[in-house]
Formats: C-alpha cells, sequence, structure tokens
C-alpha cells in the first residue's frame, strides 16, 4: 500500500522543510511518495524543491489557490490512498500509520483525519509542550493504535485528510468553485459521507499544526473569502455548515441514503370522522412517522434525517405524509385511521431527527412504563393560568430551536431519571404507544392542538413525560412562530375546555 501525499505551497519555506523533514523521518520508506504543487513562490521554494529528488513537483505560474492545487497533485498521484496535508504542519511518529489503520479498518470508512493542538471542528487535543523539541516525545506517548479512539464524524478539516482512491474515483476531485479555499473541505466531506463512506477522526494520530500559515499575512482577505465561500456551500447543498448542528462533534448530521422505506401520502377529504368507527389492530413491531405536510422541500430535509434512523432488529418503520390538512388534529385523526402501528410519532414537517437510535431509545422507556402514553421533546410539569406552557418555571427538555430567528440550543430543567412527569409538552414531536383521538372538534386549526392532546392523555388514564436527553434529540427550525392565525382563539378555546375550575 502506498500513499500519495499532496502538499501545496505558497512561500513559507521555512514551514515546508520542517514539513518534508518530518515526513522523511516519521513516515516509513517505501509506503509514500511526496507530491508538491507549489503556486508561483517567490521565496526560494522553487529552487529548493527542484533540488529534492524524492518529490514530485507542480510548479505553477500563478497562485491557483487550494482546490485547483490540490486537484493537480491528485491528477498526478500514483497511491492507493490520497493525503491532503497542510505545508505548516510537523508530523511525529506513526502518525501515517495509525491514520491508514483507521482508514482501512472498514470498508465503508472513506477517509480518517488526524487531531492537533490548532484546528477548529473540535479536532484538538490539550498539548503540554512549549517548544518544537517537545512535539515528538509528546506524540510517541498518544500514537499508539486505539480503535477506541476513533470516532466517526460528519465532517473533517482538511489540513490533514486521509481519502481512499476508490473514493476519489467514484465522488471526483476538489470542487474548484471555492477557491482559492475554505469550505472545500466541508464540501469534499458532505460528498463522501453523501456516496456512502463514514469519516473517521483518529485520536491517535497527532501531528502538530502552526495554522493558517497561507492566510494569516492578510486577515480582511481570509474573512471575505470564508463570507463567500460559505454562501456557495449554502446555495449547493441548503444548509450552513456553520449551523451549531454541523458543526457539534456529538452529532452526525444526516444525509439521504439509499435505505427503503414504507411510505404513503395520505390527501386529507372534508367531512371525515374524527375516528373509524373500527380500527386496525395494533401492530405491536410497526413504527409511524406521520406529519402534516405543506412544504414538500422542507419535508424531503426532514425524511433524509428520518431515514437516517436506526431500526431495533424486529421492528420496520412506516412513512405516513398527511397533505391539504386543515389542521393538525384531522391530519393526525387521519393517521390514526389509517395506520396500525402501535408506535406513532407525530412530527412537523421543519423537525429534523438527531439522535438514531430514537426508536430504541423511545421503545425502551414505553416497554419499562406502561403507563406513559405520550412523550414529547419539552414540556412543562404546571400549565399557568394563561394556559400557555411556555411560560411555565418548571420545563424539561432540549431541543435545537429557531423560534427566535436564530438556531440555538434551547435548554429548560434537566432531566435527571429516565424521564419526567410533565402536564404538557410541545408539538413539534409527539411519541405515543397508545391511540387517543385528537380533539379535532375543538382545535381545527394549528395552535394548542398539543397541551390539548397533552390533556386528553391524562384524561384517558395515561403518563405525558420527557425523556433524559443526553444531547438534544432533534432540531425545530421553525423560524419565528405566526401567533395571527388563530393563536388567541385557541388559546381561549383550550382555557374554556381544560383550565375550568
Amino acid at each position: 500500500m502506498k500513499t500519495s501525499i499532496v502538499l501545496l505551497t505558497f512561500n513559507q519555506l521555512s514551514y515546508t522543510k520542517l514539513c518534508i523533514d518530518s515526513i522523511r523521518k516519521y513516515t516509513d520508506e517505501g509506503t509514500y511518495e511526496i507530491i508538491v504543487v507549489d503556486n508561483h513562490s517567490t521565496d526560494g521554494t522553487v529552487e529548493w524543491l527542484k533540488e529534492q529528488k524524492d518529490i514530485r513537483a507542480v510548479f505553477n505560474n500563478e497562485n491557483l489557490g487550494f482546490p485547483k492545487g490540490c486537484n493537480q497533485g491528485i491528477k498526478i498521484a500514483q497511491g492507493d490512498s490520497i493525503l491532503l496535508l497542510n505545508n505548516d504542519v510537523i508530523v511525529t511518529p506513526n502518525w501515517l500509520s495509525n491514520l491508514s489503520t483507521c482508514l482501512y479498518s472498514a470498508e465503508d470508512i472513506g477517509a480518517v483525519g488526524a487531531v492537533t493542538n490548532s484546528c477548529s471542528n473540535y479536532q484538538t487535543i490539550p498539548i503540554p509542550y512549549k517548544t518544537i523539541a517537545e512535539i515528538v516525545p509528546f506524540a510517541q506517548k498518544n500514537n499508539i493504535s486505539n480503535s477506541a479512539l476513533w470516532e466517526e464524524r460528519s465532517r473533517l478539516i482538511g489540513f490533514c485528510l486521509l481519502i481512499k482512491r476508490e473514493v476519489v474515483e467514484k465522488i471526483g476531485l476538489l470542487d474548484e468553485q471555492f477557491s482559492p479555499g475554505n469550505f472545500e473541505d466541508d464540501d469534499y466531506c458532505y460528498r463522501i459521507r453523501k456516496a456512502g463512506y463514514r469519516l473517521m477522526l483518529c485520536k491517535d494520530a497527532f501531528i502538530h499544526h502552526f495554522g493558517s500559515a497561507s492566510f494569516s499575512k492578510n486577515r480582511q482577505e481570509f474573512g471575505d473569502i470564508l463570507s463567500v465561500n460559505r454562501k456557495k456551500f449554502i446555495d449547493k447543498w441548503g444548509f450552513d455548515p456553520w449551523s451549531p448542528v454541523y458543526t457539534d462533534p456529538n452529532f452526525l448530521y444526516p444525509i439521504e441514503d439509499s435505505i427503503s422505506w414504507q411510505t404513503s401520502i395520505t390527501t386529507e377529504k372534508t367531512g371525515s370522522p374524527m375516528v373509524k368507527e373500527s380500527q386496525p389492530a395494533a401492530d405491536p413491531q410497526k413504527i409511524c412517522f406521520i406529519t402534516v405536510v405543506n412544504d414538500e422541500k422542507v419535508y424531503e430535509k426532514a425524511l433524509a434525517h428520518i431515514r437516517q434512523l436506526n431500526i431495533p432488529q424486529g421492528y420496520h418503520v412506516e412513512i405516513l405524509c398527511i397533505k391539504n390538512a386543515k389542521s393538525m388534529t384531522m391530519g393526525y385523526n387521519r393517521a390514526i385511521r389509517d395506520s396500525n402501528a402501535k408506535y406513532k410519532v407525530y412530527l412537523h414537517q421543519d423537525v429534523f431527527i438527531l439522535n438514531r437510535n430514537l426508536i430504541k431509545d423511545f421503545l425502551m422507556i414505553f416497554e419499562k412504563y406502561p403507563d406513559i402514553g405520550l412523550m414529547g421533546m419539552a414540556g412543562a410539569k404546571t400549565i399557568p393560568s394563561s394556559g400557555i406552557w411556555w411560560e411555565s418555571s418548571h420545563r424539561y427538555g432540549q431541543v435545537f430551536d429557531s423560534h427566535t430567528g436564530k438556531m440555538t440550543l434551547l435548554r429548560f430543567n434537566q432531566v435527571e431519571n429516565e424521564y419526567e412527569k410533565v402536564k404538557a409538552i410541545d408539538g413539534l414531536m409527539m411519541i405515543t404507544q397508545y391511540d387517543v383521538p385528537w380533539r379535532e372538534d375543538l382545535f381545527d386549526g394549528w395552535h394548542f392542538y398539543d397541551t390539548s392532546q397533552s390533556m386528553e392523555f391524562e384524561r384517558a388514564g395515561y403518563e405525558v413525560a420527557v425523556p433524559k436527553q443526553n444531547s438534544p434529540w432533534c432540531i425545530h427550525d421553525c423560524g419565528v412562530v405566526n401567533v395571527e392565525n388563530g393563536y388567541e382563539k385557541y388559546r381561549r378555546i383550550f382555557l374554556a375546555e381544560y383550565m375550568k375550575k
């Protein structure tokens, strides 16, 4: 196995010499080739490179930037894997062998990255050293191959990115629209995952990174490039690479996959009863995801997240899309009539599930506590006299939410045990193990149906709960809530029905 190490240079000869010398010293001979693409250096780099017998070099007559330069190197690479490496790093003992061990440990691993002292994306680890001489002794203790130190990630930073050749052949080269640099690595990582491969961070492979040597002289230019390329990424993929969800290492930002799901699209008709006189027998091994949809583009993102979920052995999933419903209650009652799933997940079209083990987690609670009929991501133990659970001082749960116009982590009181019994939950996602009709007769719009349903479950003798979440199970990208479409009307209906003394 041979690795093609591709470096770009644009001046900064002192960094390049340190990098090349460390590669030669700490990488097994015969396992690599070095390819350097020089972007028109004027500090003696070109002359120095021409003297190196073990380097294959490409000399450009102008600065083509990072993506284009990398692509030039990739095109002439002869290795079984391609390593994109910044020239402002010092590699260390076992760096490449540890990265390669992880890369080839599974067929579905497409690329791996190293940890360092200076990097974004939570790829840094604490370092005790103060001088260059202390780097190697530290790395020797750290760089002991250990699969327990490999973490799957949604993205990896391109300062040290080892990629299988088959991946490059499948998804192509770096997207040169991101020239001169920034976000080309985010784009490439997303394409790798979209092709069905995993990304792994190897905490057993440490290298030193001086950091941003190519851009450090002109911070204003660097900021302008970041802004422009960030917009290019958003335009290309439809989400912000700087969103707190995508950048959080605890979450794997979902992408479309090829899993086959049972999907139904139902068009709601007027005049239908609240529930059927005779409903199908509940299937205890079936879970139904139910969404009332009026924006198919947003719903497609929700589906991508649903299709990433792990399905426990023996269970099967259906997806029910309700279109043209005049209210949430009308659409959800239609789902009760149409699906025989024992477990139903009612979620908004703008809810994106992050917890891949969502099904396993809620099944475990339902099976252990049969008195729980309804669960949600956030809720309150008390309902204030206003009827608005959000105004309660006893709120529990957490969710990434954008109701203020900005995506933030909304975190209430911590659930200490497996769940917290509450009075009402938010309708962003409501999970049931029993069918209780929704009050279509009262709430024929888009507000207070969730608090009403919480009360209906309590009336039916069931508990309502918020489960313990070590980190948020979902994103609710709702934007600023519209309270002009009947909010006050349904609040008064709720008060009259449930808050009478």
